[in-house]
């Protein structure tokens, strides 16, 4: 395998990292350059060290070859060397105009389990028509989601609408109890003419294997209890009414005393 992780931003450094687990790493620059570098195994004492080409990349020279009509030369291919032959290649490119909003599962092969706990998460990416990420993009996007789950979080903590950050924006998504086909989709909250389309991703939460505490049919004992409960409640509440009563007929009595030593005085008078 061959990594360039590099994203040929105007604020991306001169020096351009590859990870990769071949002999040899060949990098061509713009298509004119080409650097090759060795794996240096026993200087590092690593299996697979990383290796920097330094000072390769240049803004200006992207900007220069874009104003020429040239885009196809503004690109850094990295090639895997074993054993002489190029095993593997990979080819970056900077990111045009935006297009669309992708969605993926942030941790592919792990399921997610209807237990109505577990949650999994989306990555949402703003790209271009060849799929590279927009990463100086903030726009804000909005989730929406269909089927068995539900979105954790709202706009009060800022995680749905979410804002994009370096192109992208992750959201939580929660299984409910029962399992089957959930459809998480992706749209910008203000939208206009050229705004970028919508995106969307379908899974599949599968069934909890481990039974749940709780019984969705109550048993006897249960109805019991809930009869007893129900039975408490209405002595409590008829308690409340009778000392409600009690406490009017006081009032009244009050008012009576009150009145007859009114007549009383007004009698003496």
């Amino acid at each position: 395998m061959v990594y360039i992780a590099h994203d040929l931003s105007p604020f991306s450094s001169k020096d351009v990292t590859v990870y990769s687990n071949c002999d040899e790493v060949r990098l061509i620059v713009f298509q004119k350059d080409t650097i090759t570098i060795k794996q240096d195994r026993k200087a590092f004492n690593m299996p697979n060290p990383i290796m920097v080409f330094e000072d390769v990349y240049d803004f200006m020279k992207v900007k220069k070859l874009y104003r020429a009509k040239k885009h196809s030369e503004a690109s850094l291919i990295a090639e895997g060397i074993i054993d002489g032959k190029v095993v593997v290649s990979v080819k970056k490119i900077p990111s045009n105009r935006t297009s669309k909003l992708k969605l993926e599962l942030a941790n592919k092969g792990i399921p997610l389990i209807a237990n109505g706990s577990d949650f999994i998460t989306i990555i949402a990416s703003i790209v271009d028509g060849n799929g590279s990420v927009k990463r100086l993009n903030e726009n804000y996007i909005k989730f929406e989601i269909e089927g068995e789950g539900s979105i954790i979080g709202n706009s009060d903590i800022m995680a749905n609408p979410r804002k994009l950050e370096w192109g992208t924006a992750p959201v939580l998504i929660k299984s409910s109890t029962k399992s089957g086909s959930i459809t998480v989709k992706a749209s910008l909250v203000y939208e206009g003419v050229n705004t970028p389309s919508g995106g969307e991703i379908t899974f599949n939460s599968v069934p909890e294997q481990t039974a749940f505490i709780h019984d969705e049919t109550p048993d006897i004992n249960h109805k019991k209890k809930q009869a007893v409960g129900n039975s408490t409640d209405e002595v409590t509440k008829n308690q409340k009414q009778r000392i409600l009563e009690l406490e009017k007929q006081l009032n009244d009595i009050k008012l009576k005393k009150i009145e007859k030593q009114q007549q009383e005085f007004e009698g003496n008078n």
